[in-house]
């Protein structure tokens, strides 16, 4: 589950990175972390594989408190390893 420690711990990575850099739509430097998604790996464009072969990114939505723009960031990249 993605609790307000993990939003933040988040939201401190990717400053600490420099990755939080103004909104690209609106120029807003604020934002909020709104839960855990999936983006499906497909090996094809053409052929959907769906079930439990199905090979996922687990992301997280980086929300702009201004204008809702989502940016997707892997939050394997972003939290330590076993803290997902």
């Amino acid at each position: 589950m993605l609790d307000e420690q993990k939003k933040q711990q988040i939201l401190s990575t990717l400053q600490t990175k420099g990755a939080l850099t103004p909104c690209r739509r609106c120029e807003n430097n604020e934002y909020s972390v709104e839960g855990y998604f999936h983006q499906h790996i497909q090996e094809d464009v053409k052929n959907t594989v769906l079930g439990q072969e199905m090979k996922l990114v687990p992301t997280v939505g980086l929300v702009c408190t201004n204008c809702g723009q989502i940016d997707m960031i892997a939050v394997g990249a972003v939290l330590p390893a076993g803290s997902i």
